[in-house]
Order: C-alpha cells, then sequence, then structure tokens
C-alpha cells in the first residue's frame, strides 16, 4: 500500500516523500513536533531580533519587549531565534559565549518576581 502511495507522491518535495517512509510511529511523530511557519510578521521580528543581535556595543543597548496576547507565537519566535542563535563552548576558553539568553516573565508579572 506505501509503495501505491509513494508512486502518486510525485508532486511533493524530497523531504516529504522520504517521510512516507518512515514508519507509523515516527510518522505521528514528525506530525505532533513543532514546526517553524515564518508569517510576515515573526519574520519581521526575527528581522528586529538580529538587527540587535549584531548592534554596535554602546552604553544605552537598545532592546526590544516581545509582548502579545496567550498563543500568538511568542516563544516560538524567541526559541527559532535562539536555535538560529546557538550558545559555543568555546573550548579554548574558560566561558561560553552566549549570543541569545532567554528570560521569560511569570504569568503576573511583578519587579520581584522578575
Amino acid at each position: 500500500m506505501l509503495q501505491a502511495v509513494n508512486k502518486n507522491a510525485s508532486h511533493l518535495s524530497p523531504p516529504v516523500r522520504a517521510a512516507l517512509e518512515l514508519s507509523d510511529e515516527e510518522r505521528i511523530q514528525r506530525v505532533r513536533s513543532p514546526r517553524w511557519i515564518g508569517y510576515p510578521m515573526a519574520k519581521c521580528i526575527l528581522d528586529r531580533l538580529e538587527d540587535l543581535l549584531t548592534y554596535p556595543p554602546t552604553h544605552r543597548m537598545p532592546g526590544l519587549l516581545l509582548v502579545g496576547e496567550t498563543n500568538n507565537g511568542k516563544t516560538m519566535i524567541i526559541n527559532r531565534f535562539k536555535r538560529l542563535h546557538p550558545a559555543n563552548d568555546n573550548a579554548e576558553g574558560e566561558t561560553i559565549h552566549l549570543p541569545v539568553l532567554i528570560v521569560q516573565a511569570p504569568p503576573t508579572p511583578s519587579e520581584g518576581r522578575f
């Protein structure tokens, strides 16, 4: 049955066709895993974050506060940016290079809790 599906899948991209070869369990895991969908505002925010990351050092560095309703993709955008800029263990040095540090405010933020 799966081979019949593959013959009719010539319109699919190679990665999608390859996913058809996975076991049922692997395909279910793949479907359930998070996906990045780069909608225009998310791309704009990522571009702004990229600009902030490469901003020349100054005594008053600019920042960005990302605020929005629950389930609007804020954490997904930030996690995507973090994956694009992973930490470097810096094997020759005593410290690691951490280009992106994520701090998430508590559900009811206050200065003391933050």
